[in-house]
C-alpha cells in the first residue's frame, strides 16, 4: 500500500492536471489539498521542508558533497537499474545509500523518477527502494521537459539538505560517468567553494548528458518566482535561463570540452576515442556500446560482473 505521503503527492499531481485541463471545483479541491498537506506536515514536522528564506546549512564535512540524480522512469526495468547499480558500485568515490555517506564516499547517486499513471508502478518502485535505498520518487508526474529537472533540483535543496551537499547534478541514463575522475575534477571547486554551472556547453546551455550546479545556485533559482514560470519546455535549455535569472551571484560556467564526449561509434561532432581521463561519455544507447565501454575502463572481476548484468540489460532493451 502507498503511504500517506505518496497519496498526497498523487493528489497534488492530479490536482495540477485538473487545473490545466478543466477548472471545475478548483476552490474546493484546493482547500482539501491544503488541509491534507497542512495536517500531514504538522504531524510529521521533523520531516518537513525548510521554510522559504532558510539558508542551506554550511558544509561541516564532505559527507556525500556531490549528489547525482540518474534519471530513470517507470518504463525502465529493474534489470537496467541493477546494471547501473553495479557500475556505480565499482567506483571508490560512490554510494547509493545516503546513510553510508562518508569522507571516502563523496558522491551519492540516486535514481530519479516521477509518478506513474497507476499505483502499481509506484508501489514497485517503493519496494525496490526499500531494498536498495537509492530511488527518489518526485512529487510530479513522470515527464520529459515538463518540470522533472527543476523538481529534482528543488528536491535536493529541500529534502537532501541534511547531507550538506556542495554540488548536485542531473545525469542521463545513456551516459557513462567515470565517477572517480568526476570527483577528482570537482574537488577543486569544492575546496574553493566556487559558484558554478558545470557541464558541456552546446550553444548557450549545458547539454543533457550531465550538468549541475553548486548549491548556492540551486538555492537561488528555486527561490526565484520568475523561474517558476520557466520550468517547462526544453529543460536543458531552460536550466541556462534559470542561471541567467540570478542577479545576486556571479556564476562561473565550467565547459568540459575535452572530457565530456560522445561514444566513439556515435556519428556526431563530439565523438572521441576512449581515454582514461574522460569524465562523461554520452550516446551509449546499445549494449554493444556499453560493452565496449566496459572493456576499456574495467578489468578482471568488475568486467565479468558487469558483462553478466549487461546480458540481462540487453533482454530488456
Amino acid at each position: 500500500m502507498a503511504g500517506p505521503e505518496m497519496l498526497i503527492r498523487r493528489c497534488s499531481v492530479h490536482f495540477d492536471q485538473m487545473i490545466k485541463g478543466r477548472g471545475h471545483f478548483v476552490s474546493f479541491y484546493a482547500l482539501c489539498l491544503v488541509t491534507l498537506f497542512s495536517t500531514y506536515f504538522f504531524l510529521n514536522s521533523n520531516k518537513s521542508c525548510p521554510p522559504n528564506g532558510t539558508a542551506v546549512p554550511s558544509i561541516r564535512s564532505q559527507r556525500c558533497s556531490i549528489i547525482v540524480g540518474l534519471f530513470s522512469s517507470y518504463i525502465t526495468t529493474k534489470q537496467q537499474r541493477n546494471f547501473h547499480r553495479a557500475l556505480i558500485d565499482t567506483f571508490n568515490s560512490t554510494t547509493r545509500n545516503k546513510d553510508e555517506c562518508s569522507e571516502q564516499k563523496t558522491i551519492l547517486v540516486q535514481f530519479v523518477v516521477g509518478l506513474s499513471p497507476n499505483f502499481k508502478d509506484d508501489e514497485q518502485f517503493i519496494e525496490e527502494s526499500k531494498e536498495h535505498k537509492d530511488i527518489v520518487i518526485l512529487p510530479c508526474a513522470e515527464n520529459m521537459n515538463q518540470g522533472k529537472t527543476y523538481t529534482w533540483f528543488a528536491y535536493v535543496q529541500t529534502q537532501l539538505f541534511d547531507l550538506q551537499p556542495k554540488l548536485a547534478f542531473k545525469l542521463d541514463a545513456d551516459t557513462f560517468l567515470h565517477y572517480d575522475n568526476f570527483a577528482a575534477d570537482l574537488n577543486k571547486y569544492i575546496q574553493n567553494q566556487s559558484t558554478i554551472y558545470y557541464g558541456r556547453i552546446s550553444q548557450n546551455f549545458m547539454t543533457g548528458m550531465l550538468y549541475g550546479f553548486s548549491l548556492d545556485v540551486i538555492s537561488a533559482f528555486t527561490r526565484n518566482k520568475t523561474v517558476m514560470t520557466t520550468i517547462s519546455g526544453g529543460e536543458d535549455w531552460q536550466s541556462a535561463r534559470w542561471v541567467d535569472g540570478i542577479k545576486a551571484l556571479s556564476v562561473q560556467r565550467i565547459n568540459n570540452v575535452n572530457t565530456f564526449t560522445d561514444h566513439p561509434d556515435h556519428n556526431g561532432g563530439w565523438n572521441k576515442p576512449f581515454r582514461n581521463d574522460l569524465i562523461a561519455i554520452h550516446q551509449i544507447k546499445t549494449t554493444t556500446r556499453w560493452n565496449s565501454t566496459i572493456h576499456y575502463f574495467f578489468q578482471d572481476e568488475d568486467q565479468k560482473k558487469l558483462e553478466k548484468l549487461l546480458i540481462l540489460f540487453n533482454k530488456t532493451l
